[in-house]
């Protein structure tokens, strides 16, 4: 098993790595929570739509 490194994951989730190193790392993932857990915020950090306040039966308003 490889160590946790967090430049692992950066290239995992960018699709830098190649196929044995990807699969060292998903590896990694199964049993390390603090990596799976790492994934998770830099995707959430990373997706622009997450950063956007889209309010559910709010009301338009309209200047006059």
């Amino acid at each position: 098993m490889i160590a946790c490194s967090f430049d692992n994951l950066i290239k995992l989730l960018d699709k830098k790595l190649e196929l044995d190193s990807r699969l060292d790392v998903y590896d990694h993932l199964d049993n390390c929570d603090t990596c799976r857990d790492a994934i998770y915020h830099i995707k959430r950090d990373r997706d622009e739509a997450a950063l956007l306040f889209r309010p559910f039966r709010a009301r338009k308003l309209s200047v006059a």
